[in-house]
């Protein structure tokens, strides 16, 4: 088959967008590849779009060497011949890990309905106000010291997080999205499952924020199914590994780390590459002192608070790793145990941690130069 018939092309509010599905992933294009891959798919043959060259204002060379890079970029083939199913590698600032694609049926009729706008937003609301009138309960306060499995906490914690990824997955399949892609990695040191939810650009702003927040509702599901069955067969168990989940799952709304929250600010605002876009927007008021739009103002904002966020997170890892570091020094080898060993272990993860939130924010400044360069000249 030829790579532009694996291409969906869509004009969406982000921009001019080819959604590969071979790979499950979506790219953003400029307006002249853009028209060179609707002409591709309508003549489906290279050489005629060769041939015409002169109407996208290029000469035959130039076209030919445009269609080489779309080949380059589009041309994917699966790992496995003859399957419809591709494994592989991701490496992305903080994660690694692998990927699994692969197409799916649609989803089924009880899912659909728990995705309609309207189901969604009551039932998300019900289950917050539920479990936070639960867990402020003084009777929960009450108890928090008590013992608990951490296995078994472990364990339902586990399930919850394959859950929210269904979430997603779901989602994803009621708005019409057949091909699923998941994976499983490391992200900031700690052990994850992932869905790649790129294809999600090909739908309406509505929907792709139903897709961002459907891991996060499923996990609320999940908490009130708990909290349902602590009351039947009274486990005190079953309301800590819920409030632990709902914890999680208010994590996920975090806007500054590439969880849930980062993306749909990303969807809610239209904005692509929101991090980097707001260090350029605020490198771009502090040296060259322009007016800003709404728009900017916002992604100012934005970059303030990421900012803020890091350093105090730095921080806060800075003071933990002193705190570790007392607890290490002076003991001898004779006196090392499994205790010693963990916190051993902890201070090494901070360190690695510390190290890669400094990386990130150089990384963030790094390419800003190059851009200031541009948008001077412009």
């Amino acid at each position: 088959m030829n790579y532009w018939n694996q291409l969906t092309l869509k004009e969406t509010a982000y921009g001019l967008v080819a959604y590969n599905t071979a790979n499950s992933l979506s790219y953003e294009v400029c307006d002249l590849s853009y028209r060179i891959l609707q002409l591709l798919k309508e003549k489906n043959e290279e050489q005629q779009v060769l041939l015409s060259a002169a109407a996208f204002s290029l000469s035959r060379p130039e076209m030919a060497e445009k269609l080489h890079q779309l080949k380059q970029i589009f041309d994917t083939s699966p790992k496995r011949s003859g399957s419809r199913a591709i494994i592989r590698w991701v490496r992305e600032e903080a994660l690694f890990g692998i990927h699994y694609m692969a197409d799916t049926k649609g989803s089924s009729r009880l899912f659909s309905v728990l995705f309609n706008p309207l189901v969604f937003a009551v039932f998300a609301a019900l289950s917050l106000i539920c479990m936070l009138a639960y867990f402020l309960k003084p009777s929960f306060l009450e108890v928090g010291s008590l013992s608990i499995s951490t296995l078994w906490l472990l364990l339902l914690l586990a399930l919850s997080t394959v859950w929210h990824e269904i979430g997603h997955i779901q989602a994803a399949r009621t708005f019409g999205l057949k091909r699923i892609s998941i994976g499983a990695g490391i992200y900031y040191f700690i052990p994850v499952l992932f869905t790649d939810m790129t294809a999600t650009y090909l739908l309406d702003k509505p929907k792709r924020l139903i897709v961002g927040m459907a891991g996060i509702y499923f996990e609320w599901i999940y908490v009130l199914v708990l909290l349902s069955c602590s009351l039947f067969f009274e486990e005190q168990l079953l309301v800590h590994a819920g409030f632990v989940v709902f914890l999680k799952s208010l994590y996920n709304l975090n806007p500054f780390f590439k969880t849930d929250g980062y993306w749909l600010l990303s969807d809610y605002l239209h904005i692509h590459q929101l991090r980097d876009r707001s260090y350029q927007t605020l490198l771009k008021v502090v040296l060259l002192k322009k007016s800003l739009g709404k728009t900017e103002v916002v992604l100012v904002v934005y970059a303030l608070l990421h900012l803020s966020f890091y350093a105090l997170f730095i921080l806060f890892l800075f003071l933990r790793l002193h705190v570790h570091f007392g607890d290490l020094i002076g003991v001898e080898m004779a006196e090392l145990n499994w205790s010693t060993l963990k916190v051993g272990i902890v201070v090494a993860l901070e360190i690695l941690l510390i190290f890669h939130l400094i990386r990130l924010l150089l990384q963030a400044f790094y390419s800003l130069p190059k851009y200031l360069a541009t948008v001077t000249k412009n």
